[in-house]
């Protein structure tokens, strides 16, 4: 299982959020995170293709999707709450200030 981010820009027309949110928590299998507004943590054994062919199903084809594996160096800032109520395994994402 890999820890992905995914971010996403829906833009005019269209703009469909609930497809693409109900997609997400799909592709996580009760293993995602909503950090900010267009922003998500999942963990999936999908490759970061299969992933954002996934979510263009459901998207316009002026949207905008980026899916990136999640190594264990990053940092955020003013995250600490979204973060820590991911519903990820605890040795992918780490609290942060």
């Amino acid at each position: 299982m890999t820890t992905f981010s995914i971010t996403y820009d829906l833009r005019n027309p269209g703009r469909d959020y609930e497809k693409v949110i109900s997609k997400i928590k799909q592709l996580g299998s009760g293993n995602w995170c909503r950090v900010t507004e267009s922003a998500w943590f999942i963990t999936s054994p999908a490759n970061a293709g299969t992933i954002r062919d996934a979510l263009a199903a459901v998207t316009d084809g002026n949207d905008k999707i980026m899916v990136h594996s999640v190594a264990d160096n990053w940092a955020s800032w003013h995250l600490g709450d979204e973060v820590n109520k991911c519903s990820l395994p605890a040795s992918s994402v780490r609290a942060s200030t």
